[in-house]
């Protein structure tokens, strides 16, 4: 085995084991993330895999060699899906690459061996403009998001990138004849986008740790305020922190009243949001029986929930950290979302660690206004008005 055929059978290998993990991943938690990103790997191992049986094995697969192309053509389509989880795709959009996808198909299918050379260019000039477009969105809607997913993101977006350069050389290749180290800069170049897909998809734990801390140091801060702050004052800023670390909507705080054993929807200026009691048979109040993290992203049971809290939102997700300390369980964290996170459990890794520190914050902030109420009734001074935080 030559080096070059080494490096191609690594990538290949490499291109089919982060499929497999992802396809696991699918099966272990169905959600629409974790879905979106199993179809986008599928493209590319369904034909590795067919091309590997067929070069490799021998194997002769007869009409079953046409889905290997036609999957791959899929590939911009779905990075597309992705793309819609940080921002929304015109639909202008969606009809000229799913144009280009039907386009791809039927001179896949239909083409004469006559003009097999001018279809393989179009193929590739439709797959590498589609993919670049795709690409250019995906970093670009990632860019607000918080580091790890951002960086992740951003390797993910750049080994595209080089699908996108090795898509044009290629169909640059059947135009103009003698275009040196096609062959080495295909090698390669198919090694290189296989790891920058697997850090982007699945990084090491270690790397994922070092990208993170970096966030919960700045987002940490973000959530400390100052010496003497109220609890609602931590509340608020609270919501504010984790809005932007996820990128949500909206953020409000469900307070857990002990003496009904409810959950109570309180605002934090969140204008589209409807306050108080949430249905004790709802969504929220299901997740929060588990007193663990969650992500909720049903659509049809997270918009029958966004109806009642929040009826001017277009939500169909829902990201839920509790609120506890050892002393007191103060509540729950809700985000709202326009679609699911595309890595669930990094956002919520990162708003697990901000919701520990505030809840301890909000046990020391309680405790200072229990010692101001107490010193002031020792004065006989007049109380202030109290929260329904407070009471609680």
């Amino acid at each position: 085995m030559t080096a070059s055929e080494f490096l191609v059978l690594l990538a290949q290998g490499q291109i089919l084991l982060l499929t497999c993990w992802k396809l696991f991943e699918w099966a272990h938690r169905r959600d629409g993330a974790r879905r979106d990103v199993a179809l986008l790997m599928l493209t590319l191992g369904v034909g590795v895999g067919l091309d590997w049986a067929q070069t490799r094995a021998s194997i002769e697969l007869g009409v079953v060699a046409h889905a290997a192309p036609m999957l791959v053509v899929l590939h911009p389509l779905l990075m597309l899906r992705l793309v819609d989880h940080f921002r929304a795709v015109p639909r202008w959009i969606w009809g000229l690459v799913v144009t280009g996808v039907l386009a791809s198909w039927a001179m896949l299918l239909l083409t004469p061996d006559q003009y097999s050379m001018h279809a393989a260019v179009a193929i590739r000039v439709i797959f590498a403009l589609s993919l670049l477009y795709g690409t250019h969105a995906l970093v670009n809607g990632a860019r607000h998001a918080q580091s790890v997913v951002r960086r992740r993101m951003g390797l993910l977006g750049a080994g595209a990138l080089l699908i996108v350069i090795l898509a044009a050389v290629h169909g640059l290749a059947f135009v103009v004849d003698g275009i040196p180290y096609v062959a080495g800069m295909t090698q390669v170049g198919l090694l290189a986008a296989a790891v920058l897909y697997g850090l982007g998809l699945a990084p090491p734990s270690w790397l994922a740790r070092a990208w993170q801390q970096a966030d919960v140091q700045q987002f940490l801060r973000a959530a400390t305020g100052t010496a003497g702050e109220s609890t609602d004052s931590v509340l608020t800023r609270l919501c504010s922190t984790a809005r932007h670390a996820a990128g949500g909507q909206a953020a409000a705080i469900a307070i857990w009243n002990e003496q009904h054993n409810r959950l109570e929807l309180v605002l934090r200026g969140e204008r589209a949001l409807v306050g108080g009691p949430l249905a004790a048979d709802g969504l929220v109040a299901r997740q929060w029986t588990f007193r663990r993290p969650f992500v909720a992203d049903d659509r049809k049971e997270v918009r029958k929930a966004c109806l009642r809290m929040a009826p001017g939102l277009d939500c169909t997700a829902l990201l839920g950290v509790p609120l506890i300390t050892p002393s007191r369980v103060w509540g729950l964290l809700i985000i709202f979302l326009r679609r699911g996170p595309v890595l669930p459990n990094e956002d919520l890794r990162l708003l697990s660690l901000v919701t520990e520190h505030t809840a301890v914050l909000l046990d020391h902030a309680a405790l200072e206004q229990s010692l101001r109420r107490e010193i002031s009734v020792l004065k006989g001074e007049r109380l202030p008005d109290e929260t329904p935080l407070d009471e609680s």
